[in-house]
């Protein structure tokens, strides 16, 4: 699992898009000792700092150094709930400590989830497995659920694109649970906006209100609400902070466009979109393709719609759209292929909770013989994978399993 971890985790941060790419490569990241500089930290009273020489040395036998001190008054402020405090202590230690920066990095950012700084929690947790990446020094679960953890806040800012290469990791380790695995093969069928996330969302922005990355997020949130006006009002407060050609504010500006009906609108939008680019958001995208068919350049909306589709097999709503412009092109034996993929993953929808939620063995097997039918062979394999870590029985897998092979082996 180590070997793997390290050669996925240099893939999963060199990709990405918007502030999760940012994030990866900008910032406070690279902090490197600098000496024995008595300033104490945000909260901390020489008082307190004292005390905590003195329990290292009770404790290990020997005189702490800084660094030893304020990790150690670190991990005692955590078990006080004194969360903010402890955090200043780990900022203080260095990423190339070898003792403690590793593990700083990662206390450092699943504290700063529990204060709602989602930015700041999200640096330090892609630092945590940047260091890991050159230097492994954690037990592969600490950085499982490093990776979790992110996966997680990417899901709350319904930044699905950023989240996909993570959950791409936790595949190739065997570590996906059932939701996991069905955000991962299924993002466009599994995505949901209620009420858990979005007021997780609202706590992240109590702390940091004017963060352009949540006020992005809270647009999709309203918008499939039917709130319109409350989110156009937060897609207006983020303009002046953001470039004309922001692709994640021009993603959820046609969201919105789209989902309140303002046609004209959304086709101006479209027709003034930068150039495309492998990093740019899904639905940026299937608009592209979308503008395209509405003008009859159906050859120019297949190529859109399998730009996307070459990233997303599972996309639905590009593989009907897909669908509708090859049976105009008289391309009938693509199209049909395209509408029997939509049909599958139309019966595939009906059946997501019941893994997701409840790892039901029996929908697990009827998912991957219906990916199967659609001849989504990787989807298929995966989640055979998944009922084998499930513990289903070969009696109930074997039957998929043999297909699986049948299919490979043409």
């Amino acid at each position: 699992m180590r070997t793997t971890l390290l050669v996925v985790l240099s893939v999963v941060l060199s990709v990405g898009i918007g502030v999760g790419t940012w994030i990866a490569t900008n910032g406070d990241s690279d902090r490197t000792a600098d000496g024995d500089d008595r300033g104490l930290p945000d909260g901390v009273t020489l008082q307190s700092f004292t005390a905590a020489e003195r329990e290292f040395q009770a404790n290990y036998g020997r005189e702490p150094d800084r660094i030893d001190t304020l990790s150690w008054l670190a991990e005692r402020l955590v078990g006080e709930g004194d969360a903010a405090t402890a955090v200043a202590c780990f900022r203080e230690i260095p990423d190339d400590d070898p003792r403690y920066g590793h593990a700083a990095r990662l206390q450092e950012g699943q504290l700063l989830l529990k204060l709602h700084k989602a930015r700041e929690a999200e640096r330090s947790l892609r630092t945590y497995l940047r260091l890991e990446r050159d230097e492994p020094r954690s037990p592969p679960e600490d950085v499982i659920h490093a990776l979790r953890l992110l996966v997680d806040l990417c899901g709350v800012q319904q930044r699905l694109e950023d989240q996909r290469p993570l959950l791409g990791l936790l595949a190739a380790v065997d570590a996906q649970s059932p939701h996991e695995t069905m955000i991962f093969l299924f993002p466009t069928q599994h995505r949901w906006v209620g009420g858990d996330a979005r007021k997780r969302l609202e706590g992240f922005l109590e702390t940091t209100p004017d963060d352009t990355n949540l006020l992005l997020a809270r647009v999709h949130y309203l918008t499939f609400a039917g709130e319109f006006e409350a989110a156009a009002r937060d897609l207006e407060s983020c303009g002046d902070r953001l470039e004309p050609d922001d692709l994640d504010r021009i993603s959820a500006e046609l969201v919105l466009l789209d989902e309140s009906g303002r046609l004209e609108e959304l086709e101006a939008a479209v027709a003034s979109l930068p150039a495309y680019t492998e990093r740019e958001p899904w639905i940026v995208t299937l608009h592209r393709g979308r503008a395209a068919a509405r003008d009859g350049r159906h050859d120019e909306a297949v190529v859109e719609f399998e730009r996307l589709l070459e990233k997303l097999p599972t996309h639905g709503p590009a593989t009907s759209e897909i669908a509708a412009s090859l049976a105009v092109l008289g391309r009938d034996e693509d199209a049909a292929f395209a509408r029997r993929r939509t049909s599958v993953l139309g019966r595939v929808s009906n059946r997501l909770t019941r893994v997701s939620q409840y790892g039901e063995a029996a929908a697990l097997v009827d998912m991957a013989g219906l990916c199967l039918e659609g001849d989504f062979l990787e989807e298929a394999a995966a989640l055979i994978r998944l009922g084998e870590r499930l513990g289903v029985g070969d009696g109930e897998l074997g039957s998929v399993r043999e297909r699986l092979a049948e299919k490979d082996a043409r």
